[in-house]
């Protein structure tokens, strides 16, 4: 069983480190479809459906692998196979549904689901943008270290570019070389000039196929078959 360690100060959930060995709960992972790997404090074991995730935690999928992950805003975050992931930051006020949370998704796809924290809270880096979360379902495929696909399901994202990056579409202007993103549809993130992935491998995936069914009552029901966490208070 992976340590797990919670601080809570003035009604906020924060989640640290303690000597480098243990690291806060922030969720659970609601399912798990075949070979996923969660690392943390350099120590790597498999994921399995009800296993609680940490920050800090890299998430990695296999060959044909998904995962959903259930944060403790009930926002859920899914991974497609072939898929990299570091959930680098999580502190969150219940009590104002506020914080501050940062993803990191260095290859393969995902989608985002809004839970109940404001959807500022959020930012989900890829290494060639970084985006701002404004209430919304949104994923991105294809991720490499210069391309990425995002398609907006629901409501609205903002796409900062790394520097040499462009947004095509570009959307509409928000400052700083950013770009609001709040029309339904796809939108390609480059460093090459096009607007199609680099054919080096790069993992495919569509994230709306990424994650499962929610139930609305605790479980979920994977989209190929795996294992699903069968409800239960994610701060057990």
């Amino acid at each position: 069983m992976r340590p797990a360690i919670f601080v809570i100060a003035l009604g906020v959930l924060v989640v640290t480190a303690l000597d480098g060995t243990a690291a806060g709960r922030i969720g659970v992972a609601a399912t798990i479809t075949n070979d996923v790997t969660g690392t943390v404090a350099g120590k790597a074991a498999r994921l399995k459906s009800g296993d609680p995730v940490y920050q800090r935690e890299i998430v990695a999928t296999g060959q044909e692998a998904q995962a959903q992950l259930l944060f403790v805003d009930q926002t859920t975050f899914s991974l497609g196979a072939r898929s990299r992931a570091v959930l680098d930051r999580f502190v969150f006020d219940p009590n104002r549904n506020t914080g501050s949370v940062v993803l990191n998704v260095t290859r393969g796809a995902f989608r985002f689901v809004t839970g109940t924290a404001k959807p500022t809270s959020y930012k989900v880096k890829i290494p060639v943008a970084t985006i701002g979360v404004r209430g919304t379902v949104f994923g991105c495929s294809a991720i490499s270290q210069i391309f990425a696909s995002c398609m907006l399901r629901e409501g609205a994202i903002i796409i900062c570019p790394v520097p040499g990056a462009r947004v095509v579409p570009e959307g509409t202007p928000a400052g700083n070389g950013c770009t609001l993103v709040d029309q339904p549809g796809a939108y390609q993130v480059s460093t090459n000039g096009g607007n199609q992935p680099p054919s080096n491998g790069t993992p495919p995936g569509d994230p709306d196929t990424n994650d499962a069914l929610d139930n609305q009552n605790g479980t979920f029901e994977p989209s190929r078959g795996g294992s699903q966490y069968q409800g239960g208070s994610l701060n057990d």
